[in-house]
C-alpha cells in the first residue's frame, strides 16, 4: 500500500522538480547576479558630487572646488577621498595607516583629503573630532559633510569609503569598507604604466 501511494506522488514530484528547474533558468541573472569586484565603483568614471562641505571651522565650500584647491595646492594629480566618522571603528582603524602613507602616495602624485560624516554643531564636537586627530598624529587635511549628502549622492552603505578621483574630477576607483592598501597602491602603479 505504501509504495502505491508513493507512486501517487510521482508525478506531483516530478512536475515539481520541472517547475522550479524552469523558474531557476528563467531568473538565473537575477538569481545569480555577480557582485561588483571588491573596489569597483558603482559610480566609476562619474564626477565626484558637488555638495557642500565645511572646514571643521566652519568654512563653506562645495567638494568639487575643494578637491581641485588642494591637488593645485600639492601639485597632484588625483586625490583619494576618505569617508569616514569618529563613530566608525574601521574608519579609525584605517585613518592611521592612510596618514602614515600620506608621503608615498604624493610621491605617486596622489594628496589625500578626509570627509567627515561627524556632526559639527557645537563647539564641543569639532574638539572632539580634533582631539582624536591630534591624538592620533594625523595631519591630512579634514572636511566636514554637514548635511551627509554624500551618503546619498553615492548610493553609500558603509564607512569607510574610499575613492580615487583624477584631476578631471571623475571616480577612477572606490572601495565600501576597510581599505585594501595594496589594491588601492596596484591602481596607482596601473595608472602610472598608462
Amino acid at each position: 500500500m505504501a509504495t502505491a501511494r508513493s507512486q501517487q506522488h510521482w508525478p506531483f514530484l516530478l512536475l515539481a522538480i520541472v517547475l522550479v528547474g524552469g523558474w531557476v533558468f528563467l531568473f538565473k541573472d537575477a538569481l545569480f547576479e555577480e557582485s561588483a569586484p571588491e573596489g569597483q565603483a558603482l559610480s566609476q568614471f562619474q564626477k565626484i558630487p558637488d555638495v557642500e562641505v565645511k572646514s571643521l571651522r566652519g568654512e563653506s565650500s562645495t567638494l568639487q572646488k575643494r578637491v581641485q584647491e588642494q591637488m593645485e595646492a600639492e601639485g597632484t594629480q588625483r586625490i583619494i577621498l576618505s569617508l569616514w566618522a569618529t563613530w566608525c571603528p574601521p574608519c579609525l582603524k584605517e585613518i592611521p595607516e592612510l596618514s602614515e602613507r600620506r608621503s608615498d602616495y604624493k610621491k605617486n602624485g596622489t594628496s589625500i583629503l578626509l570627509i567627515s560624516f561627524d556632526r559639527i554643531v557645537q563647539p564641543s564636537d569639532r574638539e572632539m573630532v580634533e582631539s582624536w586627530l591630534k591624538e592620533h598624529k594625523i595631519k591630512l587635511p579634514v572636511e566636514v559633510d554637514p548635511k551627509e549628502a554624500l551618503i546619498e549622492e553615492l548610493n553609500l552603505s558603509a564607512l569607510p569609503f574610499n575613492a580615487i578621483v583624477e584631476k578631471d574630477l571623475k571616480i577612477l576607483w572606490s572601495n565600501e569598507g576597510i581599505l585594501n592598501f595594496e589594491e588601492i597602491e596596484k591602481k596607482f602603479h596601473s595608472h602610472r604604466a598608462k
